[in-house]
Formats: C-alpha cells, structure tokens, sequence
C-alpha cells in the first residue's frame, strides 16, 4: 500500500506541476508581449526545422501520411500561449515548409487542413477539457481526412476515398507520439525553468 500511495502522489504532484505550469504561461502578462512573440518565433523555427528534416524521408504506410513531429511546437503553444501564437507558428510553419521544399501548390491541401486541425483542437481543448494526447490523437485524424477530401475534391479521384480508414488509425499513432511529446514539454523542469526566468527578467519586483 505505501508504493501504491508513493506512486499516486508522483502522479498529482506532476499534474499539479503541470497545470501550474500552463496556467502562469497563459497568466504571465496579457495580450501580444515581446517575450511571447519571440519564443513563439523560436518555436515555429523549431517547428519548421522538424517539418524539413521528416519531408526527407518516405510516407508511412499509405500516400502523404507522415507522423507529424513538426506539431509538437505548435500544440505546446495552444497549451501555454494560447490559440493566437498557436495558429501564428502554424501557418508561418506550413507555408515557409512548402515554399522551402518547392512545394506551394501543396499548400492547397496542408493549409486548410492545418487550420480547421488547430480549431478542433482549441475547441477539445476548450469545451470538453480533454488531456493532450486524445487532443493530439483527434486533431491528427481531423487533418489527414481534411486533406485527404481536399485531394479528392481537387484532383476528381474519388477513389482515393478508400484510404479514409488507414488515414485515420495513422492518424491516431501520430497523435499519440505527438501529444506525448507536449506532454513531457509541459512537465519538463528545463522549459519551465527557462518560462520563469523570462518572467523574472521582465518582473524584477
């Protein structure tokens, strides 16, 4: 019973730790600040350099599915900034990626999707209080379907519909790797450290 007890205080202590830790980056100054715009430029650069290296290497399984690291940033974003930074890093991300790769009418396809991705995962976020991995697991399976309707609006291959389901379990994988990796962003002391250093620097009384 004393290990069972030890293990579920290390268990609230973290998520305590944890929503203290997004609840004084969302409270750490209102509105647009220097401090915010710079680590949200940090972080779609980070973003971005992820998105470049995984374009390097093939799909998985099935046609334009990839595992999606490059949300990382900007879902550790949505969780500590909020949506404005969030959806700032996601677009600057997509659109210098696709330029970068040579790639801009893809944009047709990853633009819509991103976007309506990061509304639904605002809105779980919001209103249903999900943790981060089942918000990162929808908004994976949201944008491979968004971008795979948008394919088959865009190029008249209904068939491609067929991959609807694969889309979607590669979607939850991804997802799953993803919102893991938020979460041990938000319960890193290292970030933390460095989020309550800046708050020092700016508040010295």
């Amino acid at each position: 019973y004393e290990r069972f007890y030890e293990k579920r205080g290390e268990f609230i202590r973290e998520k305590d730790a944890e929503r203290n830790f997004m609840s004084k980056s969302k409270t750490s100054g209102e509105g647009f600040t220097a401090r915010k715009i710079v680590l949200t430029a940090v972080f779609a650069a980070a973003s971005l350099v992820m998105f470049m290296v995984e374009n390097l290497f093939p799909p998985l399984f099935v046609p334009g599915a990839k595992a999606g690291l490059s949300n990382i940033p900007t879902l550790f974003l949505l969780y500590t900034f909020g949506f404005p930074y969030a959806f700032s890093a996601l677009v600057t991300r997509i659109v210098l990626g696709n330029l970068l790769t040579g790639s801009l009418s893809s944009l047709i396809y990853s633009l819509p999707s991103g976007i309506i991705a990061m509304i639904v995962a605002f809105i779980l976020k919001k209103t249903l209080k999900c943790s981060v991995v089942a918000v990162s697991a929808a908004c994976a399976v949201v944008h491979n379907l968004v971008q795979n309707t948008m394919f088959i609006f865009v190029s008249e291959t209904p068939g491609m519909a067929a991959y609807y389901p694969y889309l979607a379990l590669v979607g939850i994988l991804a997802g799953l790797v993803v919102g893991a990796g938020v979460t041990l962003l938000l319960r890193s002391e290292t970030i933390e450290k460095a989020f309550k250093h800046k708050e020092s620097e700016e508040n010295p009384l």
